[in-house]
C-alpha cells in the first residue's frame, strides 16, 4: 500500500513560499521622498520591486515587526532618531499596517521638539525578523532621512540670507 502524500493547500504553499521570498526583505518609509521603499536588510540596498514581490507582499498575510522612526537635529547640530518597536498582534495584509501604528508615530513625532524635528519614517518587516538599532539607523540612512532640515536649521539659513541680502543693499 502507497504511504499517503500531504494533501496540497495552495494558500498555503504561497504563503511558504512568499515568506521564502521575503525573508531578507523590509519595506520603508521617509517623510521626504514619499514613496515607498523595497530594502534588503542582509545587503543594506535598495532593490527594485517585481510583480512576484508585490503580490508576496500585498496578497498574503505577515507577522509584521514595523520600526517607527523621528529623525531630529539638535541646535548644536548632533542628530538622533527616536525609535519605536510595534509588534502586529497577527498576521495581517501590507495595507492593514497603517491603521495599526498611525497613532503610535503621531505620539513618538510629538515627543520630539517641533524646532528639531526634520523627518519620520518606518520600516516593516514581513517576517517577523528583529533589526538592531545600529542597523536601523543605517536603514534610515540609505533612504535618504536627513535630506531634510529641521526647523531651526531653517530659521539660520533664512537669517543668513537675510544678512547677506542686507549686506548687498
Amino acid at each position: 500500500m502507497a504511504k499517503k502524500r500531504k494533501q496540497y493547500i495552495a494558500h498555503v504553499s504561497k504563503a511558504r513560499s512568499s515568506r521564502a521570498v521575503m525573508r531578507d526583505l523590509a519595506i520603508g518609509f521617509v517623510a521626504n521622498r514619499d514613496r515607498l521603499e523595497l530594502i534588503n536588510v542582509k545587503s543594506n540596498r535598495v532593490e527594485k520591486c517585481g510583480p512576484s514581490i508585490d503580490a508576496a507582499m500585498s496578497k498574503i498575510r505577515h507577522k509584521w515587526i514595523v520600526y517607527l522612526g523621528s529623525m531630529g537635529r539638535t541646535e548644536l547640530g548632533k542628530a538622533y532618531i527616536k525609535l519605536e518597536e510595534v509588534r502586529v498582534a497577527s498576521e495581517v495584509f501590507k495595507h492593514e499596517i497603517s491603521e495599526q501604528v498611525g497613532k503610535i508615530h503621531k505620539v513618538l513625532t510629538d515627543s520630539i521638539p517641533s524646532k528639531q524635528l526634520s523627518n519620520v519614517g518606518w520600516i516593516a518587516t514581513p517576517t517577523g525578523r528583529e533589526l538592531s538599532e545600529k542597523h536601523l539607523g543605517e536603514l534610515f540612512d540609505l533612504m535618504g532621512c536627513w535630506d531634510n532640515l529641521a526647523g531651526w536649521q531653517k530659521d539660520v539659513i533664512a537669517e543668513s540670507d537675510k544678512l547677506k541680502e542686507d549686506k548687498s543693499c
